[in-house]
C-alpha cells in the first residue's frame, strides 16, 4: 500500500508515514513539514492553543524526521520556493537517521504542478514496488 497527499494532505501523509509500517512508500506533495512556518503564513487557519509550543511540534514532521517508517519522496512545484529550505532540512535530518528520502521539483505552482507530481509519484511507487 502506498501513501500520497497534496498540500495539507501532504503534511498529513508525512505524519502518517511516521506512525505505521503499513506503507511501502509515501509521496507527500507540497506538504509543509514545518507548522511554525505554515501558521506564520496562514494564521487564520490556527485551531489550537498557540501558547503551547507542543501544539506546533506535533504538527511538524520536521521535528520528527528520524521517525519515517518507509521510503519518502517529497514533491513541490518550482514556483513554491518557500518549501525548499524546510524540505531540505527535513531530508537532511531524515537521511542522517537512515531514512530513504529524496526530493523533486516539478514545473508549476501549488496547483498547476499537481498533474506532474502525481505522475512522478506513481513512477516513484513503481520503482519501490520492484
Amino acid at each position: 500500500m502506498f501513501l500520497a497527499g497534496h498540500s495539507i494532505g501532504g503534511t498529513l501523509a508525512m505524519l502518517t508515514a511516521m506512525s505505521t509500517k503499513r506503507f511501502r512508500a509515501a509521496a507527500p506533495i507540497s506538504g509543509n513539514p514545518d507548522a511554525y512556518a505554515f501558521f506564520r503564513r496562514y494564521p487564520q487557519d490556527i485551531r489550537f492553543n498557540t501558547r503551547n509550543p507542543r501544539e506546533f511540534q506535533m504538527r511538524s514532521p520536521l521535528c520528527y524526521a528520524h521517525s519515517f517508517r518507509c521510503p519518502i519522496k517529497l514533491f513541490h512545484g518550482t514556483e513554491e520556493a518557500h518549501f525548499e529550505s524546510r524540505m531540505a532540512l527535513l531530508a537532511k535530518r531524515a537521511t542522517a537517521a537512515g531514512v530513504k528520502m529524496d526530493m523533486a521539483t516539478v514545473p508549476g505552482s501549488h496547483n498547476s504542478a499537481l498533474p506532474g507530481e502525481i505522475e512522478e509519484s506513481i513512477r516513484f511507487f513503481q520503482s519501490v514496488a520492484v
